[in-house]
């Protein structure tokens, strides 16, 4: 018997050797195509039918699948289906959410909304000639439970204050000035412990390469040595420009804004998080050169959702909606990578570095209430008057949850 089967052996050599000619082939395509960007559910696809072919070749000839009773072939019938079910779940996964179906969809609510808004004007200069009504100025309320609602309430129907604290929704002009308003952000009291995310990283040396005299740490909460605190977001609130048109180009092109860049370098997002304008071009690089992919998941704005493998080293993408609310942006591939994402109607806003410290220029004179924002530690506020030409200091502490 094990003559025979010895036998049987030696004359399929030929075939054996060309069935792992054929593998070795399929793993060149595998590698190739992962410098190929077909977006995260192509790739998803095309590597689940390479992995299938090559997994199917060796079932047949190594494993002898091929002699084997008919019965075996209704198995890998049922392992087709489930095939198939993955990648009907995968591409479901990774789909955008959208809140519109189509087109005919988002035209007919801008409609919809502009209309409000002409509503609202409406109603805010039958305020002015009745001055006694204002009490009922807020009751206005807006759709909840939908991304759409989120957008209404952001839009229409929650007016931000000015600095003598009257509703202003208007989209007037412009208005800078030469006052600063300036701080420190610090934690107070014991420093949380973050976590090392050396062994996370382990499996991909195109990750923890990156780190060759010191750990990769969690940068969830980054404490400076003097216990300042690093990634704050600090914006106005309320003020004399809010309600008032500013334009992300002009704002670059003058120097109130920088450039929005957002890296991956050691499976990390630099910066944690990112503050741009509505309508600024954010340039997302890859300098890790190993596959990534960027999944921003906003309230307002439609979700994004892009892969990035290791020749792609850039890509650009812009937010169009004003959303205040930093929204979290990700990679599936390496699920310890987190950050967050601001997009603000204004250029008046400030991100702290692990000096803590943060800086806001070209402000006109008046009364403004400033927020600090963190993502573990909550949001603190600050009621600030500034002169022209003066600088005026206002200090954020945080504590532990």
């Amino acid at each position: 018997m094990s003559e025979g089967h010895i036998h049987d052996v030696s004359q399929d050599v030929k075939k054996y050797l060309y069935v792992f000619l054929a593998l070795a082939v399929l793993t060149v395509v595998t590698v190739g195509i992962s410098y190929i960007d077909f977006g995260l559910s192509g790739s998803i696809v095309v590597a689940l039918i390479v992995a299938t072919v090559k997994g199917s070749l060796v079932a047949f000839y190594f494993m002898h699948l091929n002699h084997e009773k008919k019965s075996i072939y209704q198995l890998l019938g049922l392992t087709a289906v489930c095939f198939l079910i993955l990648v009907f779940i995968a591409l479901g996964a990774t789909s955008n959410k959208h809140p519109y179906h189509d087109n005919e969809d988002e035209h007919r609510f801008q409609k919809e909304y502009n209309e409000s808004l002409t509503h609202l004007h409406e109603h805010e200069q039958h305020e002015e000639v009745h001055e006694q009504d204002n009490a009922h100025s807020s009751d206005f309320t807006a759709p909840v439970g939908s991304p759409i609602g989120a957008y209404w309430r952001n839009k229409v129907f929650n007016p931000q204050q000015d600095g003598d604290g009257t509703s202003d929704t208007s989209s007037g002009d412009a208005i800078y000035g030469t006052s600063v308003i300036s701080g420190l952000v610090t934690f107070e009291g014991k420093i949380p412990r973050m976590k090392s995310l050396m062994e996370e990283m382990s499996a991909d040396i195109g990750c923890y390469g990156k780190y060759t005299t010191t750990d990769p740490i969690s940068d969830t909460v980054v404490v400076g040595p003097s216990n300042t605190l690093a990634n704050v977001l600090v914006r106005i609130t309320e003020g004399p420009p809010i309600g008032r048109a500013y334009k992300a180009t002009d704002e670059i092109s003058a120097g109130r804004i920088q450039v929005a860049i957002l890296d991956q370098y050691g499976c990390m997002y630099k910066p944690h998080i990112l503050a741009v304008m509505a309508g600024q071009e954010i340039t997302i690089k890859n300098s890790d050169g190993i596959m990534h992919n960027v999944h921003a998941i906003p309230t307002i704005n439609s979700e994004f959702n892009k892969a990035m493998p290791k020749m792609t080293k850039k890509i650009d993408y812009t937010f169009q909606e004003e959303e205040q609310d930093p929204f979290p942006i990700k990679c599936d591939v390496h699920p310890w990578m987190g950050g967050y994402v601001s997009v603000l109607p204004h250029p008046f806003f400030s991100l702290t570095a692990l000096n803590g410290k943060f800086e806001i220029k070209n402000l006109p004179a008046g009364t403004y209430l400033l927020e600090a924002w963190h993502e573990k530690l909550g949001s603190l506020t600050s009621t600030v008057e500034v002169r022209e030409g003066e600088i005026s200091e206002s200090n954020f502490s945080f504590s532990k949850l």
